[in-house]
Parts: C-alpha cells; structure tokens; sequence
C-alpha cells in the first residue's frame, strides 16, 4: 500500500464517522408500491368446473331463504322531470354469495387517496375462461355517515363501504346475468313471505323504521297510511332500511324530512298500535355505547332496526315454509329435493338453535321422499315451537 493512500484512509473513515453522527435519529423511509392488479392472464386449469345449471339452482335457494338481505333500494332526484326516481339492485352480501357459488374466480380491490376521496380499482377474474373485468369507484371521505363524532371512524367506516361498493359493483357488472337472476328471485321471495303474512309484516316494518324516522315521512315518500300499506310498499320500505344500513343512502336522502311535523315518532307508533297514551310502554331497544366516549353506534341502532326485523317465532315459521317449499317442488325429482335442503341448512343453522333445524331437515327430507305429507310435516313443527 503505498503512503498516499494510507494518509487517505484515515480521513475517510473520519468523513464516514461524521455523516453517521450527522444523521443519527433519522429514520430511513421505505417507500412500499403496491402490486400491479395484473394478476392473471388467459384461461387457469381447475379442478372442479362450473356447472352453471347448479350455480343457477343454488342461487336460487339462497335466494328464498335471504329475502331482503339480498337487495336495496334509495331514492335520487331526476333533474329533468323534478321528480323523485328509485334506485334498486343487488346488495354487497348478495355479491359476496354469488363469487362464492360461482366459483372458480377471484375478486381484488386497490385503493389510492387522493385527499378529499379515495380511487378504488376492483377487478373481477374468472379463472376457468380467463375474462377479467376492472371498475373504478370514487368515494368521497366526507361522504361517511356513520360512527359518530368520532372522525377517525367515520373515514374508517366510510373506506370499508367504499371498497365494499366498489367490489359489488364488479361482479354485478362481470357476472349481471346471474346477478339479476338472484335479485329477482330475492325480491319475489320477499314478497311472497309478505304475502303470507301482511298485518304482521306490516306491524313489524311500522315499528322498526320509527327507530330510524317518523312514520309521517315514510307515508309521505310511499302514498300511503301506515294502516294502507300494500305488500309491495313494504318490500318497498324494507329494502330502503336496508339501503340505509349498508351506508347507501342516508335517512334523510331516502324520507325526507317534512316541514311543521308535531308527532314524535313513538307518539306516531302508539296511535299506530292502539295503545292508550296513559299505558306504561316497554322501553325501546337501546342501542350499543361506545365505551369510550358515550355516543350511540349508530351501526348498532340501523342493525337493530333492519338486519334482525323478524322475531325467533316469525324466524322458525319462515324457516319450515321456505323448506316445505323445497321439499314439495314438483319441477325435482326427490334427490335433487334433499339436495337443495342440504344447501339451506347452514343458512338456517346460522339463524336459529341447532336442535330445531335439524328436525326441520330430517321432516322435511321425509316430506321430499314423499314418506311423509306436508300438512303432518309443518303439524309436527309446528308443535316443537317453544
């Protein structure tokens, strides 16, 4: 080594000690890109293939046992014509059920902020063709409704609505046909359950949307007195409660508020229900605290009022009816009948105690066998109710 360049090293490692004490304390920044959403190209080999004949018929017992779960409804105002126009279509829980029976595909969603709004990229793939669909969505910030004063929930909460829109909105778009199919079938099973059981229905849906707005507003967006409501008004007003719950309209957007109102909203219920205004009433539901700060959740107070609006005993008829259903289909053979039952068990199993079910299932497979009649299968049920 010769004598220059040991004279040089010396200094150097002093300049090295230096710019490491100039920068103590700083942390170095990593910056992360987020993967390309290009994830699959052309057509994948499965395992299992679609049947789509099968998808369709799954889709289809979901569909009667989910009712109103499986679509929305809000108003918008036609700048043309000055009048109120209504929106309906699949809801996200409908989305999510038809990409798991339809199998064989994968949903992505990317998110990038933009300050006041985030961009949301969600894409659609279907494994076994290789079609591959991309939708943008934009979602304000501002636009969170829920989670109270508290604004970091808020834009938590509104983020979470956001991607879950923007996921619905793909695969309504990639898979519409089936998508359509779904919600009609919803959407007529909701009506059909109604049908069975108008005053009670009516009396139920009266009673929950007081809990969100006065029953003044909803007769005035629907035409009609709460005593005069038609079935399809009442699929009507459910399906906006359920707008209002998944964060697609606000209460406000969808009844809006009336000028010189006087009644309360529980002072309308009780003329509603005939009670005498002296009569000591139960008190409402209250709904959850956060613990922190005191305020109302008000995703507790909209699933109390619309996710859970049957009581056990309504739940329990709903369920025997919508079996018997099943197992009385003469466009099946007695197979494909227990088949379908197998399909609605988990759906029930989720809802209502485990013993009932069970019984409804192994009856109603006997009904399907035609080794027992429907009349002597819902008599027996009908006994088991607590």
């Amino acid at each position: 080594m010769s004598q220059t360049q040991t004279e040089e090293r010396p200094s150097a490692l002093d300049d090295f000690v230096r710019m490491q004490s100039d920068s103590a304390g700083q942390v170095p920044m990593v910056v992360a890109n987020a993967p390309s959403l290009d994830l699959v190209h052309g057509a994948q080999q499965v395992a299992v293939y679609r049947d789509e004949e099968r998808v369709l018929q799954r889709l289809r017992v979901l569909a009667a046992g989910m009712g109103e779960q499986y679509f929305y409804r809000f108003p918008v105002r036609n700048r043309k014509t000055g009048k109120t126009d209504y929106i309906e279509g699949p809801s996200v829980k409908l989305a999510n059920d038809l990409c798991r029976v339809y199998g064989n595909c994968e949903v992505d969603c990317r998110a990038t902020d933009f300050g006041d709004s985030w961009l949301f990229h969600a894409r659609f793939i279907d494994l076994e063709t290789g079609y591959s669909l991309t939708r943008p969505f934009q979602a304000r910030k501002s636009g969170g409704k829920i989670g109270g004063a508290d604004d970091e929930r808020r834009l938590d909460i509104a983020f979470q609505i956001g991607a879950s829109k923007a996921i619905r909105n793909v695969v309504v778009n990639a898979l519409q046909s089936f998508a359509d199919f779904t919600f009609d079938e919803a959407r007529q099973s909701l009506v059909d359950k109604i049908g069975r059981d108008v005053e009670g229905w009516r009396k139920r849906t009266a009673e929950r949307i007081v809990k969100l707005v006065s029953l003044e507003r909803v007769e005035a967006s629907i035409g009609r007195k709460v005593a005069e409501w038609l079935v399809p008004d009442i699929a009507r007003i459910i399906a906006m409660g359920k707008a209002i719950s998944d964060g697609m309209a606000s209460v406000d957007e969808t009844f809006p508020p009336l000028k010189g109102a006087t009644e309360t909203p529980k002072e309308q219920l009780d003329q509603f229900a005939g009670q005498q205004q002296d009569k000591p009433s139960p008190p409402p539901d209250q709904p959850a605290h956060d613990p922190d700060t005191g305020e109302v959740d008000e995703r507790e107070m909209v699933g109390t009022a619309f996710q859970d609006d049957i009581d056990a005993a309504v739940l329990r008829e709903e369920c025997v009816s919508n079996c018997l259903k099943i197992a009385t289909d003469v466009r099946l053979d007695p197979d494909q009948r227990k088949e379908r039952l197998t399909l609605v068990e988990p759906h029930w199993l989720d809802r209502l105690e485990t013993p009932f079910v069970k019984q409804v299932m192994s009856t109603m497979a006997k009904v399907a066998e035609n080794k027992m009649k429907p009349e002597k299968a819902r008599q027996y049920l009908e006994a088991l109710r607590p």
